[in-house]
């Protein structure tokens, strides 16, 4: 698609001007090379609580696993990063908070920062917990991720993403089946697909969202400089 085409060549060259714009003295960057991606599909068979709502549940697993294959970056603001807890249970330092780079929405946490990277592996046991972890969910009876148009994979817990690749599910390809009470129970198309988008929709929201920066700065004590009366005065005159 022409736009498609457009909007992604805008963003190389933004891409490009500020890393030029952030680069150290005397290096350079060879070249720019889109990240190409591999797709998966999920396969599963859930068992719900009886008052659960299965359109928001299978927002919630397309949305999470989603955020698995490829963790986000999140951006925060100074309030967050003045309350969050490094690995160690201590809190983040003036100094690390500032540390770094001008950024135009709040700031990244250094240690998301490298677990983003493209991820080599997928553990369908990491998929479990999360889908165990979401409200409503009781069991997971039977559950496959697979790449698409490849072989089954010698080890179901554990496939392979192709290298350099970045992992997405296929969203239209997914098969999530429901059971209440062993009884099948059928989502509902539409609000299930406004549910996700909600979910997409307060992520980019909270990623591009600008947030003040820097500490406020202190008011000072005005020390009425017309009656000040120097020490030097006191000062023999020799």
């Amino acid at each position: 698609d022409y736009k498609v085409l457009e909007e992604q060549e805008r963003v190389e060259r933004e891409v490009r001007r500020v890393l030029q714009a952030n680069r150290n003295l005397c290096e350079d960057f060879v070249g720019f090379e889109r990240v190409a991606t591999q797709s998966f599909t999920l396969c599963a068979e859930l068992d719900l609580h009886a008052d659960a709502d299965q359109s928001d549940i299978h927002a919630q697993i397309l949305f999470r696993v989603q955020e698995y294959l490829a963790p986000p970056v999140r951006n925060y603001s100074l309030e967050e990063m003045l309350a969050r807890r490094t690995d160690d249970g201590g809190l983040f330092p003036i100094e690390a908070i500032f540390d770094g780079p001008l950024l135009n929405c709040g700031f990244i946490d250094d240690t998301e920062l490298e677990r983003a990277e493209l991820r080599t592996e997928i553990r369908l046991s990491d998929l479990i917990g999360l889908i165990m972890d979401i409200e409503g969910v009781q069991a997971v009876r039977e559950i496959v991720i697979q790449a698409d148009g490849q072989e089954p994979s010698v080890n179901p817990w554990l496939i392979q993403v192709a290298h350099g690749a970045k992992a997405l599910l296929n969203e239209q390809r997914c098969r999530l089946v429901y059971y209440k009470r062993a009884m099948p129970v059928v989502v509902h198309v539409e609000r299930m697909q406004t549910r996700l988008q909600e979910l997409k929709t307060a992520a980019t929201a909270r990623t591009d969202r600008e947030e003040p920066y820097d500490l406020p700065i202190p008011l000072g004590q005005f020390r009425s400089p017309d009656s000040y009366y120097s020490f030097q005065n006191h000062f023999p005159q020799i």
